[in-house]
């Protein structure tokens, strides 16, 4: 038996295929592993208001957080105005695309307002790096992306 090839046939062949695809494709998808920026974001964004208001300390500063890799280190350098106080606050290194990867560091100065962390132990690529201090006064926040090698 000979089967002849029609325009029946060929839809009901393009049927089958696509029908496989998305099978395929949905199968795949929910193996993919998706990471919330956050576990507790409707929290955080509740108290956005309150973020605002330290990018906008921070803005007003004149000088921003400048944070740097060199030579398998992150240097965080302070503006000057703060020379004299006592800073306290969080370093929050956060990786876009694996959340296994994040960590916090508690902001420990020099006498110079620097502070430096070692990346040789940091994943390569993109790295958005959020910095959340205080000077006893005022809250500031300062992020920044930054890729790493």
């Amino acid at each position: 038996m000979k089967i002849k090839f029609n325009w029946g046939f060929g839809i009901v062949v393009f049927i089958g295929i696509f029908i496989v695809f998305i099978s395929t494709l949905v199968y795949k998808c929910s193996q993919h592993e998706v990471d919330l920026v956050s576990a507790n974001y409707y929290d955080l964004e509740i108290q956005y208001q309150n973020q605002i208001n330290k990018m906008n300390n921070s803005a007003a500063l004149g000088q921003q957080v400048l944070i740097s890799s060199v030579n398998d280190q992150v240097v965080f350098q302070f503006p000057e105005k703060f020379k004299g106080s006592k800073l306290e606050g969080r370093i929050t290194f956060f990786k876009p695309d694996k959340s296994a990867y994040d960590f916090e560091v508690p902001l420990q100065l020099n006498e110079e307002l620097s502070q430096s962390l070692s990346s040789k132990e940091m994943a390569s690529g993109r790295w958005n790096v959020k910095v959340n201090y205080k000077d006893g006064q005022q809250e500031y926040f300062t992020e920044e992306k930054i890729n790493l090698n």
